[in-house]
């Protein structure tokens, strides 16, 4: 397996290593890992491109940080490389008691909308309140908030990939809604030529997307979460934090 990183303006090509993993963070450069979730953060001919990058690496530049980019395959991973010290932290991503453990959440960098997507020929869903609570086959991306949230609430669902999500759903008709992060959807159906006529969607939630911090790296550093949040809002245009 390969791990992408951006270190201080370029890109560059490591081998997944037991020795990189094994070695316990250092003090330069700090390193954040950031989840593969297309359009948020993926990989794109060898670079690491997408909305978090666009909407950080200009909070951590006027910092003046030397930092280091690290793409994981999931949020499972981004948390556990936080648990183990080898990064001080990991975005985009929204709160849970999971994550609060051992990071951090900073002020939030923007809105993250929790929707569901439904085939537009259900019509027992596509009415103008739809229900999803009962007799309804769900799918959502393992390790995200999402699945999470659906654990929370007592539904039944099952995880894959948003690729998979989407055959299963609008080609072999096996789920019947896809809960996932809009902005995941509507790239994935982008790339998959999915018709907007196919499908109905309902915004559930409005989801803070922000930065987490390893608690560990905070007590050694506790002036650090300040200085990002005013970079935050600085850069963002956001004061205080989002509902």
């Amino acid at each position: 397996m390969r791990f992408y990183m951006v270190v201080r303006g370029f890109i560059r090509l490591i081998a997944f290593s037991f020795m990189f993993f094994g070695a316990k963070l250092t003090a330069a450069p700090l390193v954040f890992v950031l989840p593969h979730f297309p359009p948020f953060a993926y990989l794109d001919q060898g670079i690491v491109r997408g909305i978090a990058v666009d909407k950080v690496v200009p909070v951590l530049e006027a910092l003046e940080l030397d930092y280091q980019l690290t793409l994981v395959p999931n949020y499972g991973r981004a948390l556990e490389e936080v648990k183990q010290g080898r990064a001080v932290g990991f975005f985009l991503a929204s709160e849970n008691a999971q994550r609060n453990k051992v990071a951090r959440f900073s002020q939030p960098v923007m809105l993250n909308n929790w929707s569901w997507f439904y085939r537009a020929d259900l019509k027992e869903i596509a009415t103008p309140a739809p229900d999803f609570s009962a007799g309804v086959t769900i799918g959502t991306i393992p390790h995200t908030n999402t699945g999470y949230w659906l654990k929370k609430h007592n539904y039944q669902y099952q995880v894959d990939g948003i690729d998979n999500l989407l055959k299963l759903t609008f080609e072999q008709q096996w789920l019947d809604a896809i809960f996932v992060a809009e902005k995941v959807f509507l790239t994935a159906a982008k790339k998959h030529g999915l018709e907007n006529s196919r499908y109905r969607q309902t915004i559930a939630l409005s989801k803070p997307f922000g930065i987490y911090i390893s608690k560990a790296f905070l007590a050694s550093s506790p002036g650090f979460l300040s200085r990002l949040n005013r970079q935050i809002a600085k850069q963002t245009g956001v004061q205080g934090p989002l509902p």
